[in-house]
């Protein structure tokens, strides 16, 4: 590698990690504001669960984005997608209707889905030998953007209060919108970076800077993965089922805790919440270390097994407060590594493109557009079946999981 474009792959992964810890912060805001956003849009709690189906449309939609790439650049198409998930972001408080802010919320969505898409691929192109521990990294950040967004956000939500001389609507929205403001703000401005980088020392893709010496050298193709289509759709719909059984727990298990036997307070499912979420950004710091070590292959299988513990575990001791904390922190280390883990060995055995990131990421976002339609509505009534839920998708992974891996080694690549 030149040393010139080894200080450009520097900068640009230097800046994708900060907008990655951004992006997190961007990303989980709306969530914790949900019971004051119910106030200032006069609709039932249960009505803005369906946040989430939006913006996971819109992550489907985003996700599709690098279909585009064969024909435009992809950062300048990066700029635009950042830029209009923070406007959308900066007026969550202001749409006036909930349906307004359900166009926003997938508006948002979008410019997640072709960001996660791209500089995911982005990134392995620039760390081929180091991929396994870039995504891990990837996720670290991202994960801790997630923790600074929740601790961030309690800060400007009133909650439940009956007191309505006190706490207005207008207050409300008044509070809400100085951090609205500032994660709004702040994500512009990476887009604004980005397109300043592009102008000052824009990226060329690995194969762009060789085209030229692989024209004269004359080297042997890289040979053809057999049943590569099958081999991708097995692994788009095992990422598929992983990441909806992933993301409905993140999302509905605080819900759970709160109406499941022996019931915890709002404030106790928010610790467990808490500690889940620690959990899965240390794992994905660990493991940045560990996949230096091991492939991918291993990885994925022993976080199999972790999570299939956690979750028995979980559901045979509940009745323990300190089981829960135990258990909870163990499935976090279990999820921790999966995403970028299985990412990586779609790369290895399957050789990504920018169309064929998009695909997974799209299947991958899918799955998380039915979950509140399936379990969102029955969770106070039936708070088990979030673990239902969770057990059946994660069964369905495996099976793919193995399937797909029967295929590679009985159908390997050619020579």
């Amino acid at each position: 590698m030149a040393k010139s474009t080894r200080i450009t792959n520097i900068i640009y992964t230097v800046f994708i990690l900060i907008n990655e810890f951004f992006f997190g912060i961007t990303y989980n805001s709306i969530w914790p504001t949900l019971v004051d956003l119910s106030y200032i849009y006069n609709v039932p709690s249960k009505s803005l669960n369906f946040i989430a189906s939006f913006s996971a449309l819109g992550y489907l939609i985003g996700a599709l984005s690098g279909i585009a790439y064969k024909w435009l650049n992809r950062q300048l198409i990066l700029v635009i997608m950042i830029a209009m998930a923070a406007i959308m972001i900066l007026f969550v408080p202001y749409y006036g209707t909930l349906s307004n802010l359900f166009i926003a919320t997938t508006f948002a969505g979008i410019g997640l889905g072709s960001w996660d898409s791209s500089n995911t691929l982005w990134l392995m192109e620039m760390w081929p030998k180091h991929q396994a521990s870039m995504m891990q990294a990837q996720q670290f950040t991202f994960g801790l953007g997630s923790i600074t967004s929740a601790g961030v956000m309690s800060k400007f939500v009133q909650g439940i209060n009956k007191n309505e001389t006190e706490v207005t609507v207008k207050s409300r929205q008044d509070s809400l919108i100085i951090p609205f403001s500032v994660i709004g703000s702040i994500q512009v401005a990476t887009s604004i970076i980005l397109l300043i980088l592009f102008i000052v020392r824009r990226y060329r893709k690995p194969m762009d800077v060789k085209l030229s010496e692989q024209k004269e050298d004359f080297k042997e193709p890289l040979p053809k993965i057999r049943f590569h289509k099958t081999k991708l759709v097995l692994m788009a719909l095992t990422l598929s089922f992983y990441t909806a059984a992933e993301q409905g727990y993140f999302f509905f298990s605080d819900t759970m805790f709160q109406y499941w036997k022996p019931v915890m307070t709002s404030s106790k499912s928010a610790t467990v919440l808490a500690t889940l979420a620690a959990a899965y950004t240390t794992g994905r710091l660990i493991t940045a270390f560990i996949s230096i070590r091991l492939k991918p292959d291993i990885i994925i299988v022993y976080h199999y097994i972790i999570i299939i513990i956690s979750l028995t575990w979980l559901n045979l001791t509940h009745n323990s407060e300190l089981s829960n904390y135990l258990a909870t922190a163990f499935l976090g280390y279990g999820y921790s590594a999966m995403w970028p883990a299985m990412i990586s060995f779609a790369e290895n055995h399957l050789r990504l493109t920018d169309r064929s990131s998009s695909f997974i990421f799209f299947c991958a976002g899918l799955g998380a557009v039915l979950t509140p339609l399936l379990i969102g509505s029955k969770l106070n009534s039936e708070p088990l079946i979030l673990m239902k839920f969770c057990a059946i998708y994660f069964a369905i992974s495996i099976i793919f999981f193995i399937i797909l891996n029967l295929m590679i080694r009985c159908c390997p690549k050619k020579t």
